[in-house]
Order: structure tokens, then sequence, then C-alpha cells
């Protein structure tokens, strides 16, 4: 009898080691599930979050774009359509017809060629669809001034391979650099480097009057330039000081 308690009590002891260490098993199984429940709705938050970003991202660039039509659309367009009236007036007074006819059509011409770029600056989609290093280049031929201020744009070889979000921050990134180096540097020359050698590199160098990129409230946008970089994983450099000009560098 005794021999055949201790074979009971090492068949219950084995089944409650058993039941034991599976429900030690399904208690790990569950939380590891939850853990990774908790994880895939943690990846969906930032994911959603970061779509919202760049929503917001392309929203700023409609506004800023808006806001140059609107001046250009006065400034450009507007004295292209006056050159045109007076030299319809011109034609009126039987002043030489084909002289002031070709002058009409380069007017013209140039009229039409402004309002189709302005067109395309309302599309945000344009920023997803064509190549960042046209885009840029564009923009600063746009923003270029002979005998006022000069914007060059230096670019290697080939197109960086960016996503199409990505490349929406970056081209914000750089309209708020150039809005800087614009409207509160001072600057008479900007230069645009975009560098591709396994590494994107973005560099908007000013000779502009500078600022202390340590003080508490410069007013440059500063913060909101790395606020983008950060969204893209992105490294932003700002290097200035007073009277030595800024330099913006962008690299990932």
């Amino acid at each position: 009898m005794t021999e055949h308690a201790d074979i009971a009590t090492v068949v219950i002891l084995s089944a409650l080691g058993i039941l034991l260490l599976l429900g030690v098993t399904v208690v790990l199984l569950i939380v590891v599930h939850q853990r990774r429940v908790r994880h895939r709705a943690h990846l969906a938050v930032l994911q959603l979050q970061h779509a919202r970003d760049v929503r917001e991202v392309e929203r700023e660039v409609l506004d800023h774009t808006l806001a140059e039509v609107s001046g250009e659309l006065h400034d450009n367009v507007g004295q292209l359509l006056t050159a045109v009236r007076l030299d319809v007036l011109a034609l009126l007074n039987s002043q030489p017809a084909l002289d002031i006819a070709t002058k009409m059509q380069g007017t013209m011409e140039r009229a039409i060629s402004e309002l189709r770029r302005l067109s395309h600056g309302l599309n945000t989609d344009h920023l997803r669809d064509r190549p960042l290093v046209a885009l840029l280049e564009e923009e600063c031929q746009r923003l270029h001034r002979p005998g006022q201020r000069e914007v060059v744009f230096l670019a290697e070889p080939g197109q960086p391979n960016v996503q199409p979000d990505q490349q929406v921050v970056l081209y914000r990134i750089f309209q708020e650099a150039m809005n800087n180096a614009l409207k509160y540097a001072q600057a008479s020359r900007i230069t645009v480097t975009l560098v591709n050698n396994g590494e994107l590199r973005m560099a908007i160098q000013d000779n502009g009057v500078g600022y202390d990129v340590n003080a508490a409230h410069n007013g440059h946008g500063l913060a909101n330039i790395r606020r983008r970089a950060a969204l893209i994983e992105a490294k932003c450099t700002v290097l200035s000081g007073p009277g030595k000009g800024t330099t913006v560098i962008l690299s990932r």
C-alpha cells in the first residue's frame, strides 16, 4: 500500500507540475501577445501621427506658395500684361507693326510661361511626382534677381533616393530656410547645394547678417526647421553668427 501511495503521490505531483508548467506557458503567451498588440497599436499611432505631420507640411507648402503666387501675379504677370497693353496702344498709333508684334509675342510667351509655373506651384502633387533636383533648381531660378540678389544652385549628377513624403518635407525645409535668408538675413547671395554620395546632404548658405543660433528666441524658425528634419529622421545643423551669414545643413 505504501508503495502504491508513493506512486500515486508522484503521479499527482507530476500532473500538478505539468499543469503548472502549462499554466506558466499560457500566461507567458498571453503576455507576449498583449505586448505585440500594444506594439502594433503604438506603431499605428506613430504612422497616423506621421501622416498628419506630412499633411500639415503639405498645407504649409501650399500656404507659402499661395502667398508667393499672389505677389507674383501682381508683380510679374501684371507687369507683362501691362507691357502687352502698351504695345497694343503703340500698334494702334501706327508704329512699325512687325517690330511691335514680335515684341508682343515674346512678352505673351513669358506671361504664359509664368502662369504655367504658378499653376504648377498650386498643385502639391508635383512635389511628389517631380525630381527633387528639378524642384530646387526651378525655385532657385525663380528667386534669382540679376543685379539684386544671386541665387545659385549646385547639384551632383543623379537623383536622391527619397520617398514622396520625405521629398515634401525636404522641400518645405528648403522653403523655410530660403524664406529666412530672403526676409530676415538681407542676403545678396544664396547658394543651395545638393550632394548625394550615399548620404543625402542639402545646404542653404547665405551671406546675410547672421544671428545667434543659441539665443532663446532667435525668431528665424530654427526650431521649426529642426522639427521638420526630425520628421524624416534627418540631422539638421545651423551655422551662423552676427555678421557671418547663415548655413543650414540637412543630412540623412
